[in-house]
This record gives structure tokens, C-alpha cells and sequence, in this order.
């Protein structure tokens, strides 16, 4: 009996060790579970910041091939050589004489009448008048739609109380022309109208469409005018608008107004896709919109004295993914609020702002002044 229960004991005992070993393996497992469950975290931690460091990259490296393409953009403008010249003379006259002169006169003469009455008048008029009333001539528009053509010829005038038109559709046609009076430009060849001065007259209203790639670069413009700019239309442009009057550029196209340096009240729309770069104007309105990639980017722009005016940088419109570069190193002068949009494709339409010569943080925050609205007192750093 005894052997009996002795035997049930270390049977029992038996049970209970195994058990033991058993819990001791698995607790051996757990440990190794959580160890191996540690290094896993302190590896996807790791994984985390240098997706970060990569993304700040990738971010910095965005904004040099956007700053380098614009550069490139604009060297290309400025240096793309023009067409091959013909070898055959061109039909127009030189701006100065021949010096071999041909026999027969440029123009018929004109019939005039005597500049002393007849010695013997007839008693009675005559019953057919001896030439027709005169009546106002009929202006026809300047048509120039050949490649060259109307280059370098002019000055081209107006008669006063008139509003006359000029079609410039050829490649290159009214290059480097001159008008005076009141004109309708329609600059709608590829390299129109570039280099060409224009003056409209005091008290009047002139029209330029510059519409082609490179029309009316560098023109320069006198006077009260609306420009409209189409795709890299208007690159270098000048224009002066005079005190008392009101001037309007429309730079919709995609790098329309680049460099544009227009002095008075413009009224403005730089909604194009990278439209007024480097662009200095005063605003008229007390609003500017800069919606687009590169809208204003690095333009000067100045509130007139003794006003606030407000400009919307960024767009929540804007395809995810595609940074908004709109307002970038943009220059506010005068008093000012600055609306800088949330969106994540926004991000940068703020970055490196200024307002009046004082820089606005935006460059070192990390949001990068997203979503937030700049005034002169927000805007303290040195420039």
C-alpha cells in the first residue's frame, strides 16, 4: 500500500515537472517574442526618419530644378536666335534715302487748287462742280501677316481723333515698329510686335493683345493701356501708365508678364501658370489673386500709400501632389495681408514671404506659414 501511494506521488510529481518545463519554454518564447518585437520598433522608428529626411530632400531638390527651369526658361527666351535672313532685298523702303535716287517720283502729285482766284470769274456757277466734296478718309488697318514684315518700319500714326488697328500675325512682323496715336494691336505671330514702342495719346484708352510665344517682349508702352498676354507672351515688358488713369494687364497665359516692369495703378490678374515672375507693379484694386505654380513668384508688388490690400497666394484647386510655388521669395511693399492657402499642395505658396522689407518666418516654420494670414506686424526678421 505504501509503495502504492509512493508511486502516485512521484507520478504526481512527474505531472507537476513537466508542467513546469512547459511554462519555462514558453515563457523562454515570450521573452524572445518581445526582443525580437523591440528591435522590429526601433527599426520601423528608424525607417520613419529617414523617410522624412528623404521627403525634406526631395522638397529641397523640387524648388532647385523649379528655380533652375525657370532660369533656363528665361535664357532661352532671351537668347533664341531669330529665323535665318533672306537674301533678297526687302520690298520696303529704308528709313533713310537712297543715295541714287530713281527719275520718277516716289508718289503722283497730288491735284491742288490755285492759290489765287481766277481774273475772270464767270457770272454764273458752274452746273458740275470742278472736284468732289471732301469727305473723311477711310483708315484701313495695318496688315502685316508676312514673316518680317512691318519690321523696323515706321513710325506709324494715328491721325488724331482716330482709333486705327494693326494685324500682326506674321513671325516676327512690327519687330522693333513704332506707333503713334491711338491704337488696336493685335500682336498674333510668334515674335510680333517684340521690341516695338508704342504711344498712345493723353486722355485715351490703347489695346495691345500680344497673344503668340513672345509677342511684345520687351515692348515698351506709353500712355494708358490694357494689355492682354497670352502663353510667354510679354516677357520684359515696360509700360508707364499716368497719374489719374488706370492701366490693366491680363497675364493669363502660362509665363505671361515675366520680368513685366509696369510704373502707375495697374489693375492685375496673374493667374497664369507661372505669370508675373519677377514682375514690379502697383496694384489698383485692393486684391490680388496668385493662385497658380509660380503666380508672383518673386515679384515686387506695392500697396499705394494709405491703403491695405490684400493678395491670395495658393489655391486649394491645385492637383495633389504638385507643390504651389505662388508667392515664393514675392515682395510686398506698403500695408498688407497676405493670405497663404492650407492645402497640402500649397504647402510652399508663402515660402521666404516678405512685407515691406521685413521677413515674414515663413522660410523656418515648419508649416512653412500654411494656412496662416500675414500682416506687416507678423513680418518682423531683417529680410
Amino acid at each position: 500500500y505504501q509503495r502504492r501511494v509512493h508511486g502516485k506521488q512521484w507520478y504526481q510529481r512527474r505531472v507537476h515537472g513537466k508542467q513546469w518545463y512547459q511554462r519555462r519554454v514558453h515563457g523562454k518564447q515570450w521573452y524572445q517574442r518581445r526582443v525580437h518585437g523591440e528591435r522590429l520598433a526601433a527599426e520601423v522608428d528608424e525607417c520613419r526618419v529617414q523617410r522624412g529626411l528623404l521627403v525634406q530632400r526631395t522638397e529641397a531638390l523640387e524648388t532647385e530644378v523649379s528655380q533652375l527651369r525657370n532660369v533656363v526658361d528665361h535664357l532661352l527666351g532671351k537668347f533664341t536666335p531669330t529665323q535665318d535672313p533672306s537674301l533678297a532685298p526687302t520690298p520696303y523702303p529704308t528709313s533713310r534715302p537712297s543715295d541714287e535716287p530713281s527719275a520718277r517720283p516716289s508718289e503722283e502729285p497730288t491735284i491742288a487748287p490755285t492759290t489765287r482766284p481766277s481774273e475772270e470769274p464767270t457770272g454764273q456757277p458752274s452746273e458740275v462742280p470742278s472736284q468732289e466734296p471732301t469727305q473723311s478718309p477711310i483708315l484701313e488697318p495695318l496688315v502685316c501677316t508676312g514673316s518680317f514684315e512691318c519690321r523696323d518700319n515706321g513710325p506709324h500714326t494715328c491721325p488724331a481723333g482716330q482709333v486705327c488697328s494693326a494685324q500682326c500675325s506674321g513671325e516676327n512682323s512690327c519687330r522693333e515698329a513704332a506707333f503713334e496715336g491711338a491704337w488696336d494691336l493685335d500682336c498674333a505671330g510668334d515674335h510680333s510686335c517684340q521690341y516695338a514702342t508704342a504711344a498712345c495719346p493723353a486722355g485715351q484708352v490703347c489695346a495691345a493683345q500680344c497673344t503668340r510665344g513672345y509677342s511684345c517682349r520687351e515692348a515698351v508702352f506709353e500712355g494708358a493701356w490694357d494689355l492682354e498676354c497670352g502663353e510667354n507672351a510679354c516677357p520684359g515688358v515696360s509700360a508707364a501708365c499716368p497719374a489719374g488713369q488706370v492701366c490693366a494687364a491680363q497675364c493669363t497665359g502660362r509665363n505671361s508678364c515675366q520680368s513685366a516692369q509696369l510704373d502707375g495703378a495697374w489693375d492685375m490678374d496673374c493667374s497664369g501658370y507661372e505669370s508675373c515672375y519677377l514682375a514690379s507693379f502697383t496694384l489698383h484694386g485692393d486684391e490680388l489673386l496668385c493662385p497658380n505654380y509660380g503666380s508672383c513668384h518673386q515679384a515686387t508688388i506695392t500697396c499705394p500709400s494709405g491703403r491695405t490690400c490684400s493678395a491670395q497666394c495658393g489655391t486649394e484647386s491645385t492637383s495633389s501632389g504638385q507643390k504651389n510655388y505662388s508667392c515664393q521669395d514675392t515682395h510686398f511693399l506698403g500695408s498688407w495681408r497676405v493670405q497663404c492657402t492650407a492645402s497640402r499642395s500649397s504647402y510652399y505658396s508663402c515660402f521666404a514671404v516678405d512685407i515691406d522689407g521685413r521677413d515674414c518666418w515663413c522660410r523656418s516654420s515648419n508649416d512653412h506659414c500654411a494656412g496662416w494670414t500675414l500682416t506687416n506686424s507678423d513680418c518682423t526678421g531683417s529680410g
